[in-house]
């Protein structure tokens, strides 16, 4: 497997909403109207996710006619299922056995980590947004998202300063 395929895999699967599309595909084939009740979304993130997951390989998408109107369906592969019921197992075996920090230096440097991740990711939705990629809605939605997420990381952090 490519280095660039797989990091494409990892970056579909490193988002909250994509990692639900995923299980939910993993139960039944849907339809986009399908996953915007569940997931709380506008059409437009929805696609913009789905496309990640698709152009990855991760998703299969399937257009058809029905009573004569274009139609799509997303479903995931045989070797999709596959692939995230091990991802997710051998996720879980990582979870079980990995130790928690013993130090607070060891915990600094893991929401260290974190942070160095969150504002890559920061900077990646900014280039979309400033590309036009993503709508203003989307933007809002996700940045709110990252900022919910920087928040804790931050409470965390002053915690165990104060500890």
């Amino acid at each position: 497997m490519k280095t660039n395929t797989m990091l494409e895999i990892f970056r579909a699967l490193a988002n909250s909403y994509r990692l639900r599309i995923m299980e939910l595909l993993y139960e039944k084939e849907r339809r986009p109207h399908e996953f915007e009740n569940e997931l709380e979304m506008t059409r437009g993130g929805l696609e913009r996710h789905l496309k990640q997951l698709v152009d990855c390989g991760l998703v299969e998408k399937e257009n058809f006619i029905e009573a004569g109107r274009a139609k799509v369906k997303y479903f995931l592969s045989e070797e999709a299922k596959e692939f995230f019921e091990r991802t997710k197992k051998m996720a879980e075996k990582f979870l079980k056995t990995r130790r928690t920090p013993q130090s607070k230096r060891e915990h600094i440097k893991i929401l260290e980590t974190r942070l160095k991740t969150l504002y890559e990711s920061i900077e990646e939705v900014n280039r979309l947004h400033k590309d036009s990629q993503v709508t203003e809605r989307e933007y809002i939605t996700v940045k709110e998202g990252y900022l919910r997420e920087l928040i804790e990381i931050e409470r965390e952090m002053a915690q165990l300063v104060q500890t």
